[in-house]
């Protein structure tokens, strides 16, 4: 995010000073940083997306998988913003019974998504987990959750 908010800061100077005809480094830095916080915010979005894709190949290949239950969803709207909040309870047991786990997920969807015919309460999906640490376990839906899901 740091390098994108140098790099905005660069080019709104740049354009600021042909538009201005003066030197606009001072004019150009909260342009700059607005810029820079635009691309720093995409750039994460679609880390998210792709961490999320690299994540489930790398356990499809060489993880174990289990069914799992979403046990309740929970809307949480935020007025004004292209896409909806959602924070999605997943609990599952492997079929020897050995590993149990729950967590929750927040995850941030455009409302026109087939998320919640994915996740109504109740529903099962398929969740992916590390056969050495089961407690890892991912989510296996087309949507990436928040990026601190990933680290949790």
């Amino acid at each position: 995010m740091g390098a994108s908010l140098g790099l905005a800061t660069v080019v709104g100077r740049d354009v600021a000073t042909r538009v201005i005809g003066r030197d606009a480094t001072a004019d150009a830095v909260p342009v700059g940083l607005a810029i820079g916080i635009a691309v720093g915010v995409y750039t994460i979005s679609r880390l998210r997306d792709w961490l999320h894709r690299l994540r489930l190949g790398w356990l499809r290949r060489r993880g174990d998988r289990a069914t799992a239950e979403a046990v309740w969803v929970i809307a949480d709207p935020a007025p004004g913003l292209a896409v909806e909040a959602y924070l999605v309870l997943v609990r599952w047991r492997d079929l020897a019974g050995e590993h149990v786990g729950d967590r929750s997920y927040r995850f941030r969807v455009r409302p026109t998504d087939d998320f919640l015919t994915r996740l109504t309460d109740g529903r099962p999906v398929i969740v992916r987990y590390p056969t050495a640490s089961p407690r890892r376990f991912v989510i296996d839906i087309p949507y990436a959750p928040s990026m601190a899901d990933f680290f949790i």
